[in-house]
Formats: C-alpha cells, sequence, structure tokens
C-alpha cells in the first residue's frame, strides 16, 4: 500500500473521531460557559409549578404570586447543594422538607373556600346535605357522620346550594316595575319568577323555592319580560295614573280593623320567616306544650332533641313559642281552629306542623325499692298538613323508672322516643 492509500486510511479512521470528539468538546464548552447551575435549575421550576398551581385555582393577581414565591425559594440556592453532600445536609433536608410543607399548607389555605378553579373552572369540591347543614369535601367519598355519598360541586348546585343556606333572610318578593330586571354590566338577571297556573307572576330578588309550592323559582329572561310587560300593560289605565300614589294604598284606621284581622295580625307577629328548610328533606315543625318540673326542668326540650331524626327536618322555632302558648293560639291550633295557619301563610315553607300535649305524673314502686320513682307519660298529638287539614291525631303513653323525679322523667321520655318516634313523624315519611 503507498503513502497515498495509507492517507487515505487514516483520513477515514481520523476524521470521524476528530468531528465527534470536537462536537463533544463544544458541548462541554457550552455547558462550562452558558449551562445554568443545578439549584437555579431546580428553584426555577419549582417557581413556576409553584406560582402557576396558586394561580390556577385562586385567580389571584399571577405578578404578585410571583413576586411572593421568587422571595420565598431564595434560601434553596444554599439548602439544593447540600442536601447530599457536606456537613450541613441534614438541615438542608430538614429545610427542603419545611418547604414542602409550606407548600401544601399554602395550597390548603388558598383552595378550602375556592369551589372551582379559576383557570379551567373545574369543581373542588364535593357535597353532602346533611340535618346539621351542608358539608363541603375535598375529594370524593362518602360523610364519615352519615354515611352518605358525596355528590361533585357543579355551578348549577352551587347557586342552589347559596340560596338554601342563606334560608329566607334576604328573600323578599320584588315589585318588577321598580326594579332592574338584568344587570347593565354583564346582562344577567337580577331577578327571579314564579308563573301561576293562570298566567300570573310573582318576582323575587334571591334564588329559591317558591314559599307556597316549594318550586324552584325561575330567572327572568326577555321573553318573560315582555310578557309581563304586556299584560301590566293592560292593567294600567288613565284613571290610575291620575291617582296620586298615596290614594293606592288602602289606609285602615284601627278602630276599623274587626277582632279577626286583629288576631290574625297579632298572630303573623309571631311566624318565624327566617326558618331554615332543608331542600331534600320533609320539613316539620314541633311544638310541644308541657308544664315544667318543680327543678325548673322542661320536658318539651329534652324531647324535642330526643325526636330529631335523620329522616325529617326537624324545625322547633317556627314561632315565637312563649307568645304563641300564652296567647291561646296553640289551644285554639290544637283544638281545630287552623283558619289562622292558612291566612297567615305560616306553612309554606314547611310540609306539616305537629303539636304534641305532654302531661306526666309519678308514683312510687316501693314493692320493687322504696326509693324508686316511675313516671308517666301521656303524650298526645296532631299532626297539621300544609293545607291546614288534619292528618293524624294520636296520643301514647309510657312509664319509666328513676331514683329520682327528673331521672325517672328523663328515661320515660328517652323510652317514648326511642320506641315511638317513627310513629309520631310517619305520616311525613
Amino acid at each position: 500500500m503507498g503513502s497515498e492509500g495509507k492517507y487515505d486510511l487514516l483520513k477515514k479512521i481520523l476524521m470521524p473521531v476528530g468531528i465527534t470528539v470536537g462536537i463533544i468538546i463544544l458541548i462541554a464548552l457550552f455547558f462550562y460557559i452558558f449551562a445554568i447551575p443545578l439549584e437555579i435549575y431546580v428553584i426555577y421550576k419549582v417557581f413556576s409549578y409553584v406560582a402557576s398551581k396558586i394561580v390556577d385555582i385562586s385567580g389571584i393577581n399571577q405578578w404578585l404570586v410571583k413576586g411572593i414565591v421568587i422571595i420565598a425559594l431564595i434560601p434553596l440556592i444554599w439548602v439544593i447543594p447540600r442536601i447530599y453532600r457536606g456537613k450541613h445536609k441534614k438541615i438542608a433536608r430538614a429545610i427542603g422538607l419545611l418547604y414542602v410543607a409550606v407548600f401544601f399548607l399554602t395550597l390548603y389555605f388558598v383552595s378550602k373556600d375556592v369551589k372551582f378553579t379559576h383557570s379551567t373552572g373545574e369543581a373542588l369540591k364535593w357535597y353532602v346535605i346533611t340535618p346539621q347543614g351542608i358539608k363541603y369535601f375535598d375529594s370524593e367519598g362518602f360523610d364519615p357522620d352519615t354515611g352518605k355519598k358525596a355528590q361533585k360541586v357543579t355551578p348549577e348546585v352551587m347557586a342552589k346550594l347559596k340560596a338554601w343556606e342563606r334560608g329566607a333572610r334576604d328573600f323578599n318578593l320584588v315589585d318588577p316595575s321598580k326594579t332592574d330586571w338584568f344587570n347593565p354590566l354583564t346582562g344577567e338577571p337580577q331577578i327571579w319568577y314564579y308563573q301561576y297556573p293562570d298566567g300570573t307572576f310573582e318576582f323575587y330578588n334571591k334564588l329559591a323555592h317558591h314559599p307556597v309550592t316549594g318550586d324552584l323559582l325561575e330567572p327572568v329572561n326577555k321573553q318573560i319580560y315582555f310578557e309581563w310587560h304586556e299584560k301590566f300593560k293592560s292593567m294600567v289605565t288613565p284613571e290610575t295614573l291620575k291617582k296620586p300614589k298615596e290614594s293606592q294604598v288602602a289606609v285602615v284606621k284601627p278602630g276599623e280593623i274587626d277582632e279577626k284581622e286583629r288576631r290574625l295580625n297579632d298572630f303573623k307577629t309571631l311566624i318565624n320567616r327566617e326558618i331554615t328548610a332543608h331542600p331534600s328533606l320533609p320539613n316539620v315543625a314541633l311544638i310541644i306544650e308541657s308544664k315544667k318540673t318543680e327543678t325548673g326542668i322542661s320536658p318539651e326540650d329534652i324531647l324535642y332533641n330526643l325526636l330529631r331524626t335523620e329522616k325529617v327536618n326537624v324545625i322547633i322555632n317556627i314561632f315565637r313559642e312563649g307568645l304563641f302558648k300564652s296567647k291561646g293560639f296553640f289551644k285554639d291550633i290544637y283544638d281545630g281552629s287552623t283558619e289562622l295557619l292558612t291566612q297567615s301563610d305560616a306553612l309554606s315553607r314547611i310540609d306539616c306542623l305537629i303539636l304534641g300535649r305532654l302531661n306526666y305524673s309519678f308514683t312510687k314502686r316501693e314493692e320493687i325499692d322504696r326509693n324508686l320513682i316511675s313516671c308517666n307519660i301521656n303524650f298526645s298529638y296532631k299532626v297539621i298538613g300544609k293545607k291546614g287539614n288534619m292528618i293524624r291525631s294520636d296520643s301514647i303513653s309510657v312509664t319509666g323508672p328513676g331514683f329520682s323525679k327528673d331521672a325517672a322523667l328523663e328515661r320515660s321520655l328517652e323510652m317514648l322516643a326511642e320506641k315511638y318516634s317513627d310513629r309520631i313523624i310517619k305520616p311525613v315519611l
């Protein structure tokens, strides 16, 4: 082989090797000169993830979030290189774990009251409705107290849950002729309506259930506005327009109100319009009349708690109970005069009203134990429906033992609730 052939062979061998070595050297130089140090790379990744996660969930201004996160991550420049080497690696690892804990705690506080993510609208909560109220959970599963399966929160459900939580505190009829139907900035409806079968409308200021029929109110729309407007115009005449506003308000002098009207007005002042009705359970108002013991115990207060059940939402504050009893309304209604209930619309938000009379007496049981006392309870009650009709009338008797009158009374009440609570509320199950 000639020198020229050897040169060609050497060229074929060394050329690829030289190019490869050169590329490696260039890459090494590039990383040496321009490569990002490990701690900076890790911090950048952590910063990007943490900042985007917080903004995604909360919607807080991204520049504010990024500024705070950058400042918070500065100590990691010292921590990261020392996690696996050096005499301070234990301290560095502890600080690293602390950062992880702070991150998760931050996400908790940022998201604990957030139902949907800011960027995608994804639901972050599940809910369960219980007799004590609405419980929210951060993951799918079951309520540990009731065993009910948690349901995913949706925008539609959230509106209903908020309306239920508000109850009737700020729920009122509105005059559509004096109210803005739609938000002038967003165009969203600001009032809700109910239409009766005869075509007449009622308008309310909040999304809720209609206080008489229980139907969910609907938000107004353009079609409803024009339909109402046509009917409203037909009710307005030149004569009514000429009358001043004061003349359109009926002024009744005190002497013109008869005794029935006085009684009705008095009754209306005792109604609690802010009771919390449950959207998916029967709502039962319960009022019990009994006399206190010598030591001041109220049997009805004990029985109210004992008769609570997960099957029924028991309401004990539908009336101002003391005045309701002292003014004779309890007696009148219990004896069958239910007109005031229907005239005052007191039953609009409940399914039925239970009125109970509890009488008790004590006897000695010396044949068993000279210190043993028996309490004999007779509980008679009546169940009244939404329309004021009598659904059920019943009476129950129990006898409970105890070594004092109060202990015997409490045991008798427990026996009454244990044996007959389902029987008492059976008409509404």
